[in-house]
């Protein structure tokens, strides 16, 4: 089998229905890699990225950050 595969602006476009319509009818489904990747298409499309896709990502960012500075009470055993 072809390990390499071309995804044409027309499957881009495809995709990005599917994680609007994912997105509107059930978001419980969707993971942060799910949303990232749609970032990535609206990005590949020329599109501008929706408010709730970038909220996501700007929310994931800063709950990354957050257990990064935060220090574990439970680590020095207090």
């Amino acid at each position: 089998m072809d390990q390499t595969a071309s995804i044409t602006p027309a499957d881009a476009e495809r995709m990005r229905q599917w994680f609007d319509a994912v997105q509107d009818l059930n978001p419980g489904y969707l993971e942060q890699a799910d949303y990232e990747l749609a970032a990535r298409l609206y990005q590949a499309l020329g599109l501008r990225i929706p408010q709730s896709i970038h909220e996501r990502l700007v929310a994931a960012r800063i709950d990354r950050l957050a257990r990064r500075y935060t220090p574990d009470p439970y680590k020095n055993g207090l």
